[in-house]
């Protein structure tokens, strides 16, 4: 399920912020999957940050039609869609747990510079209007929207297996993933409305163990509200 939960990351990330063909950065499904293995991130998580990224959608829009050179520093942040994609992972954890991983933490596992990442957190607020409450009527439908695009692309990667007699080999088991696939780590609306009734974000504290291991940079290319009605294609 995490799989088809990163592709489909990958999609909303690509339809929002489209990638040059000629940019020579990582793939934006290995960033993903990496930012996820180094912030021991939830399943729960990556939802909440998704639908984050669809709030901000219109303003991205609109910063993208600014030329990028009369672009501000901050300006081209938004422009980002890794930095911002980031930044998504980190208020909707810090929205979500009562104690959770200081920026210190975040910069250590991107490889990102410190004040990057705060100017990153500062920039994706700005455009989400620091509006990180989400109402149980607004998940429930984004829940029903996710959980239908992802039997849709699991029918997909059923119906494109190889034939009987020409199975590829079993893959190697991922273990840095198994934080993902963990059960808690696939919620049900009923498990989440707890946390959705609270509309307040609690700060981090500096005292939490890191999640970094050692670090380089993710394909980060220097100088990005409402719900959607459907999700991008693919």
């Amino acid at each position: 399920m995490i799989d088809n939960l990163v592709d489909l990351s990958v999609d909303i990330i690509e339809n929002i912020w489209p990638t040059p063909g000629h940019a020579k950065v990582v793939a934006t499904k290995n960033f993903i999957r990496e930012i996820l293995r180094r912030s021991k991130a939830t399943y729960f998580m990556l939802q909440i940050s998704l639908f984050y990224l669809f709030r901000v959608k219109r303003v991205v829009q609109g910063k993208l039609r600014i030329p990028a050179s009369d672009r501000s520093f901050r300006e081209g942040l938004m422009c980002c869609g890794r930095r911002m994609f980031l930044a998504s992972l980190m208020v909707a954890s810090k929205y979500i747990h009562d104690k959770g991983y200081p920026n210190k933490a975040w910069a250590d596992a991107s490889g990102l510079p410190l004040q990057e990442i705060n100017a990153a957190e500062m920039a994706f607020l700005q455009m989400i209007d620091y509006c990180l409450y989400i109402s149980e009527a607004s998940f429930e439908k984004w829940y029903t929207m996710l959980d239908q695009r992802l039997k849709k692309r699991k029918q997909q990667v059923v119906m494109e297996q190889p034939a009987a007699g020409f199975q590829l080999p079993p893959s190697p088991p991922a273990a840095h993933h198994q934080r993902l696939h963990h059960p808690y780590h696939l919620p049900t609306v009923a498990k989440v409305k707890a946390v959705l009734k609270t509309p307040c974000n609690r700060p981090a504290s500096d005292t939490y163990p890191s999640p970094a291991s050692p670090s380089f940079r993710l394909g980060l290319s220097h100088p990005p509200p409402d719900l959607p009605s459907t999700l991008p294609s693919t």
